[in-house]
């Protein structure tokens, strides 16, 4: 079965992966696999989202595509069987019984199937079925990812990273066979300084406390003061803040959200003038 791994940890949102399925669809009839792309659409497309505040911020970019779901909610809303799934996984839809009839776009839970005005049809991303079956051994947007956070393969050949993975919206239950390393988490930032001695404090303690579940993480400033807690759950949540010599610090009730929270400046007061 055929897949697609987007590493998000790798992603520069240079939309390269972009340009080459425009190069590659757009004007270019590969019937009965698909007609040519419409100019106004993107068959993977890469979101951005800045996450944060000044001068914590956090630039993500996610490459979008058609996740040839193992369950495609899109299949069954075809009253014309247009849409199919290959041996290999691949679903496609067929241009030729495609009536038109937008029913897939709005079974769709990811937004990525697209009506083109011409002929009338819907069409996605067909993960340049027409490439493979000519021997290619992956698509055009895999090919020309020069970070390498597209990596195309088989299931059972992609063990490790399938293992990091995780699906986009598991909660449609669609079992998509893309999948994500490094999705967006949300995250606790700040800095940690003394203004009696009008610097930032290296090496600082920092442990985050989930209330609810007594699950904690630690870490430690850098040298700058500053410290990043990542991969989080949106919910609310303490910090503590420690350091030898230091009156210890505790800030409660941080609603984190999928934006990320930044706590700001963080005093520490010394122990002895």
């Amino acid at each position: 079965m055929k897949t697609i791994i987007v590493d998000l940890e790798k992603c520069i949102g240079c939309r390269n992966c972009q340009l080459a399925c425009k190069d590659e669809h757009v004007g270019n009839d590969w019937s009965p696999i698909a007609k040519p792309q419409s100019e106004g659409q993107f068959w993977i497309n890469v979101y951005e989202k800045e996450r944060g505040t000044l001068p914590k911020i956090v630039m993500d970019w996610m490459p979008v595509l058609c996740m040839h779901c193992k369950q495609a909610p899109c299949m069954p809303a075809c009253s014309e069987k247009a849409i199919y799934r290959r041996k290999d996984g691949i679903v496609l839809i067929d241009p030729e019984k495609c009536n038109g009839c937008k029913d897939c776009m709005s079974a769709c839970p990811y937004g990525v199937i697209y009506f083109n005005e011409e002929p009338k049809i819907a069409q996605k991303c067909t993960l340049c079925a027409h490439l493979l079956d000519r021997g290619w051994k992956e698509p055009r947007c895999v090919n020309a990812c020069p970070a390498e956070a597209l990596i195309f393969g088989e299931v059972s050949e992609l063990g490790d990273l399938m293992r990091r993975a995780e699906e986009l919206k598991p909660e449609a239950g669609s079992k998509p066979a893309v999948k994500y390393i490094g999705l967006y988490k949300p995250f606790i930032a700040g800095e940690v300084y003394s203004p009696k001695e009008d610097g930032c404090l290296e090496g600082v303690k920092v442990t985050l406390t989930n209330p609810a579940t007594g699950e904690t993480k630690t870490t430690l400033t850098d040298n700058y003061g500053d410290f990043w807690l990542k991969g989080l759950k949106a919910d609310s949540y303490s910090l503590t803040i420690e350091q030898d010599g230091y009156y210890p610090k505790q800030l409660s009730n941080l609603k984190v959200t999928e934006d990320g929270l930044n706590v700001g400046g963080i005093r520490l007061y010394p122990k002895s003038s």
